[in-house]
């Protein structure tokens, strides 16, 4: 036990030191700081810890990286974490590493827009008659020239690259569906060019062209359900003496009689299924919206 003096000034400090803590956390409380709670750091066998708590979120340091995890108020967005030389991930995206690339992912991203089908109907872009497309919305005048023989197989055999503005203008190895845009066929009957708002081929411009559709017949110049004798369409080009075809108005006729170059008719009783284009001009496919 020591001396009288040596007590006296062990409880002077004593004091001293704690009229400091209470006046230490006497100013805390009057400037309103968060921080004056913390705990001591912790030293560990692996390295230097040290754990902080407070309004704003937690810290952690081990080593030499570090990891914050932060929570917003409630006005906030979403809560985030962030790891040094590490990953970082929140509800805007996900980053890996302080060189890598990195990669986002937002919930406002757009979804892919996977398209429409073409109000044109023609596969170039570009209609050649029946121009306005609020008056004919689903039926459309597509020229070019088609090399695969054939106006019934509905196949398009060259990507739809066809037209006369398109890559393949001749169509050399296009069929005539290549003509009409991905969501429209070559109309298939006189019956399906009426219901697509065609009253009348005759009283239309056609702006010297023949369009051919699947419509064919028996003979005679005449459409029927079945045969392939002849193809029919519109047009101001072409064989004009048909019967029972309305509202078409033009024929290949035998052999193409009447229809310029490049339209190619090899057999006189089945142009359906022989009728060549091989080249651009002078018309092509009447196409409709599937």
């Amino acid at each position: 036990m020591g001396s009288s003096d040596e007590r006296s000034g062990f409880s002077c400090r004593r004091r001293h030191q704690a009229s400091r803590l209470v006046s230490s956390r006497l100013a805390c409380l009057l400037l309103g700081l968060g921080g004056c709670n913390q705990t001591p750091s912790e030293v560990t066998d692996e390295g230097t810890s040290s754990t902080s708590i407070g309004e704003a979120g937690t810290t952690t340091s081990t080593g030499g990286s570090s990891s914050t995890t932060a929570t917003l108020d409630e006005t906030g967005i979403g809560s985030g974490s962030a790891t040094s030389g590490g990953t970082s991930t929140g509800e805007d995206g996900t980053s890996t590493g302080e060189d890598a690339t990195s990669t986002s992912t937002g919930e406002g991203s757009s979804e892919e827009s996977s398209g429409g089908v073409s109000d044109v109907g023609c596969a170039d872009g570009e209609r050649e008659a029946l121009l306005d497309e609020l008056a004919f919305p689903s039926i459309a005048a597509c020229s070019g020239g088609f090399g695969v023989p054939g106006v019934g197989t509905n196949t398009p055999t060259c990507g739809r690259n066809g037209g006369d503005d398109g890559p393949s203008p001749d169509g050399l190895t296009c069929s005539i569906d290549d003509l009409c845009a991905a969501g429209w066929h070559v109309c298939v009957s006189q019956g399906e060019v009426g219901a697509m708002g065609i009253a009348d081929c005759g009283s239309l411009s056609w702006n010297l062209g023949f369009y051919a559709t699947a419509q064919s017949g028996e003979g005679d110049n005449a459409c029927a359900a079945t045969g392939t004798n002849d193809v029919f369409g519109c047009g101001d080009v072409g064989y004009t003496n048909i019967s029972g075809c309305a509202p078409l108005n033009r024929s290949t006729g035998n052999l193409c009689v009447e229809l310029m170059g490049p339209w190619d008719c090899p057999s006189n009783v089945d142009e359906v299924g022989t009728l060549v284009k091989t080249g651009p001009d002078f018309g092509g496919a009447l196409c409709c919206r599937d």
